[in-house]
């Protein structure tokens, strides 16, 4: 009867007490497709373009490819990237995303949301800016994340969706990651340290934004200039003509005079 007793308060206790979850966060396992990369030494760029994008070696590959050492070579500054260093697997995966572009999203998602707390979770939702154009819905899975998995998250994944968030989300993003601070004391210095850049983004965003308006007004074509209005000119008359009658006067004067003079010599006679 004791040991009976002992079982059923143990139960009721175990019924009241709220779920414990390690500081840091959960583990959960990988899937096992992802475990294996033995089948990916021998494909090629060829071979995964005609995959559909259920197919089990297209999704290792991709699950490789946004993990891997490769992709981080994208991370600023840019720099010439020496292809041929790296696993021709991981060069396959990467020219078969920029064909299929964002037409990808949704397995890569699946791939993330499969795998929490791994590597391949964080890869995707740390890289996918380098190779997808619309990035809304990795925006919704990283907030997703903060709502849904608040307290089983580990530091990688929060530090990454906390990046996400801050680089690309909006000012309500920001405040969802300072109440998690609260929640989780333990991912206050992941948090914060992202936090800290929020303002110097902002910043970036706000100077590429002007930029793109200065650079749209510049391209506008400028307003016609008026044609300068004709002015009447006026002729000043020149000192030549004036100079020329002047001493046409005086010659008339003096001939008149010698004639008078030649009259009165004349008369004397």
């Amino acid at each position: 009867m004791r040991h009976f007793v002992s079982a059923f308060l143990l139960l009721c206790w175990s019924l009241q007490a709220p779920a414990q979850f390690p500081p840091e966060g959960l583990a959960y396992p990988v899937e096992p497709l992802l475990q294996e990369v033995a089948p990916l030494p021998s494909i090629t760029a060829e071979q995964l373009a005609k995959l559909p994008l259920d197919d089990p070696l297209l999704r290792l590959a991709y699950a490789n490819f946004m993990a891997s050492e490769l992709i981080m070579q994208f991370y600023p500054p840019k720099r010439p990237i020496d292809y041929t260093a790296y696993p021709t697997w991981d060069v396959a995966a990467l020219e078969d995303i920029k064909k299929r572009g964002d037409t990808v999203t949704p397995l890569l998602l699946d791939i993330a949301a499969k795998n929490p707390n791994s590597g391949f979770e964080t890869g995707i939702i740390g890289n996918a800016p380098y190779v997808i154009k619309d990035l809304n819905p990795y925006l919704e899975y990283a907030r997703n994340v903060l709502q849904t998995r608040t307290k089983e998250m580990n530091s990688s994944v929060a530090g990454t969706v906390a990046e996400l968030l801050v680089r690309r989300g909006t000012p309500e993003d920001l405040e969802r990651l300072r109440s998690l601070i609260k929640v989780r004391p333990y991912l206050t210095a992941t948090i914060e340290g992202q936090l800290r850049h929020a303002a110097i983004f902002q910043a970036a965003k706000d100077a590429a934004s002007d930029s793109k308006k200065a650079t749209t007004t510049s391209l506008e074509p400028p307003a016609p200039k008026k044609a300068p209005e004709a002015k009447p000119t006026t002729s000043t008359p020149s000192e030549d003509p004036t100079s020329s009658t002047q001493w046409s006067i005086i010659a008339v004067l003096i001939v008149a005079a010698l004639g008078l003079l030649w009259l009165q010599v004349k008369n004397r006679k």
